[in-house]
Protein backbone atom coordinates (compact mmCIF):
# COMPACT_ATOMS: atom_id res chain seq x y z
CA UNK A 1 0.00 0.00 0.00
CA UNK A 2 1.34 3.50 -1.05
CA UNK A 3 1.52 6.44 1.47
CA UNK A 4 -1.26 9.74 0.00
CA UNK A 5 1.62 12.46 -0.41
CA UNK A 6 0.17 14.90 2.15
CA UNK A 7 2.72 17.95 2.40
CA UNK A 8 2.92 19.65 5.35
CA UNK A 9 4.10 23.19 4.75
CA UNK A 10 6.45 23.59 7.75
CA UNK A 11 8.43 20.74 6.86
CA UNK A 12 11.71 21.89 5.48
CA UNK A 13 11.98 19.45 2.67
CA UNK A 14 9.03 20.50 1.51
CA UNK A 15 9.71 24.27 1.89
CA UNK A 16 12.74 23.28 0.02
CA UNK A 17 11.13 21.81 -2.98
CA UNK A 18 8.41 25.18 -3.59
CA UNK A 19 11.53 26.92 -3.81
CA UNK A 20 13.24 24.78 -6.33
CA UNK A 21 9.95 24.60 -8.42
CA UNK A 22 9.81 28.37 -8.74
CA UNK A 23 13.26 28.39 -9.64
CA UNK A 24 12.42 25.99 -12.65
CA UNK A 25 9.26 27.96 -13.37
CA UNK A 26 10.90 31.18 -13.41
CA UNK A 27 11.85 33.41 -16.76
CA UNK A 28 15.00 33.66 -15.89
CA UNK A 29 15.62 29.79 -15.57
CA UNK A 30 13.98 29.38 -19.26
CA UNK A 31 16.01 31.93 -20.44
CA UNK A 32 18.89 29.78 -19.33
CA UNK A 33 18.19 26.61 -20.68
CA UNK A 34 17.53 28.53 -23.78
CA UNK A 35 21.07 29.77 -23.64
CA UNK A 36 22.50 26.35 -23.69
CA UNK A 37 20.59 25.32 -26.95
CA UNK A 38 17.82 23.52 -25.03
CA UNK A 39 14.69 23.42 -27.32
CA UNK A 40 11.45 22.34 -25.68
CA UNK A 41 12.06 24.55 -22.31
CA UNK A 42 8.65 22.99 -20.85
CA UNK A 43 9.67 19.26 -21.71
CA UNK A 44 12.94 20.38 -19.93
CA UNK A 45 10.90 21.78 -16.95
CA UNK A 46 9.06 19.32 -16.37
CA UNK A 47 11.89 16.02 -16.52
CA UNK A 48 13.70 18.38 -13.97
CA UNK A 49 10.78 18.76 -11.66
CA UNK A 50 10.44 14.50 -11.99
CA UNK A 51 13.95 14.51 -10.93
CA UNK A 52 13.98 16.52 -8.06
CA UNK A 53 10.91 15.15 -6.73
CA UNK A 54 12.57 11.44 -6.71
CA UNK A 55 15.69 13.01 -4.96
CA UNK A 56 13.66 14.64 -2.73
CA UNK A 57 11.42 12.31 -1.72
Amino acid sequence: MKIPLNPDEKDPIWILFNKVLKVIDSITFQEELTRNGLKKIKNHQIMLKLVFIKYIF
